[in-house]
């Protein structure tokens, strides 16, 4: 049976370490703001967005909810709300019980 080969560590001592790490987090500084630059251009060139808004997107889009508005005064008609599926929920929305109570199906 033959036994694999197990790559041998460098062993380095606490100093080189240490230097190691300077020289890394001096390149970062050096580095760091060009390079966001550019991945900034790549985001607003590639998909039309701040990279901000890349890193804080999540990956399942946002879903519209249709809701039907119980004021009248607001809603005389008893057209139907459109919740966009971002942001904050009107007043009338604000609890769960209200978002079950008004829930209408999509429109088409």
């Amino acid at each position: 049976m033959a036994v694999a080969a197990v790559p041998v560590m460098p062993e380095f001592t606490v100093e080189q370490l240490e230097q190691m790490l300077k020289a890394k987090k001096d390149q970062v500084k050096v580095n760091g703001p060009e390079m966001r630059k550019k991945l900034e251009a790549y985001c607003l060139k590639e998909f039309g967005m701040s990279l901000a808004s890349v890193i804080s997107s999540t990956r399942k889009a946002p879903q519209p909810k249709a809701f039907k508005n119980p004021d009248p005064k607001v809603n005389p008609n008893g057209d139907i709300y459109i919740y966009p599926g971002k942001g904050k929920y009107p007043d009338w929305l604000s609890t769960d019980a209200a978002k079950k109570a008004y829930a209408v199906p999509m429109p088409v």
